[in-house]
């Protein structure tokens, strides 16, 4: 995951999009740590953020 973070800076398009983790198995700290902008732990979630994010834009 944090291959794909590193290649949208590499490519200098990660400020052009947001990157949401999500599952069981990823969590806020990873997401934080890796430099992606939200974590989610099922759909229901990510959606929310994703809903969120929208109303900022």
């Amino acid at each position: 995951m944090k291959v794909i973070v590193d290649m949208l800076t590499h490519k200098r398009i990660r400020e052009k999009v947001k990157v949401l983790l999500g599952g069981n198995a990823v969590t806020k700290e990873f997401a934080e740590e890796i430099g992606a902008d939200a974590a989610a732990l099922n759909a229901v979630e990510g959606v929310e953020i994703c809903k969120k994010w929208m109303q900022k834009s």
